[in-house]
């Protein structure tokens, strides 16, 4: 019964997450609406250490502890700052200090970029997964 679940919370995002929104929190909360608590384990907080700075990032999922997905949204390209280069900062403070970010060297973890309604990105550093959407 989790694949039809997931296959019905991921059609229920496809069906809305390209729409435009006021900002990126309404995104965002659209996106936990979504969901519906469906990952019932994530913990969404924003913040990561790195060795001389920290930062925080839009959403950064950990599951069970483990670091698997950092989010950056931005509501249009050059709204608030690039956002490839904001969750690639992000990822670089997160492996930085991989067991205080949850970050281990054999999973990857996967970056996140939303740019308003027309584009989203997924890939995972040092593996060949890459998903790039227009809308």
């Amino acid at each position: 019964m989790a694949g039809v679940g997931a296959l019905r919370v991921a059609l229920d995002l496809c069906g809305c997450m390209g729409d435009a929104f006021a900002n990126e929190a309404a995104r965002r909360n659209t996106f936990d609406v979504m969901m519906g608590g469906f990952l019932q384990s994530v913990d969404s907080r924003t913040h990561i250490v790195g060795n001389k700075s920290k930062g925080n990032t839009d959403r950064l999922f950990r599951i069970n502890g483990r670091c698997m997905i950092i989010w950056e949204d931005k509501v249009e390209m050059g709204h608030t700052g690039d956002p490839y280069m904001q969750v690639a900062r992000s990822y670089d403070l997160a492996c930085e200090k991989m067991n205080e970010n949850g970050v281990t060297p054999d999973a990857p973890v996967f970056l996140l970029c939303v740019v308003g309604e027309c584009f989203c990105s997924l890939f995972a550093p040092y593996t060949d997964i890459c998903l790039k959407v227009r809308v």
